[in-house]
């Protein structure tokens, strides 16, 4: 499982998984993006979690796109 979890706040933000790829370097790289929204009245924790097979298992980078 690969978590990416953002602080606390009260502006909508959506983490979107763009990819998840092995590289040559046997490390399991996830491309996700952030999108953000309307400012809200209360606060929320953003968090994106992905369920992957055990043949990803490897270091995890984490590639944040705009």
């Amino acid at each position: 499982m690969i978590a990416v979890a953002r602080p606390a706040t009260n502006v909508e933000i959506t983490l979107v998984p763009k990819s998840l790829v092995a590289n040559k370097k046997g490390d399991v790289v996830l491309t996700y993006q952030e999108v953000q929204g309307k400012k809200r009245t209360f606060t929320t924790k953003p968090l994106l979690l992905v369920i992957v097979d055990k043949q990803y298992d490897g270091n995890v980078v984490l590639n944040k796109v705009r």
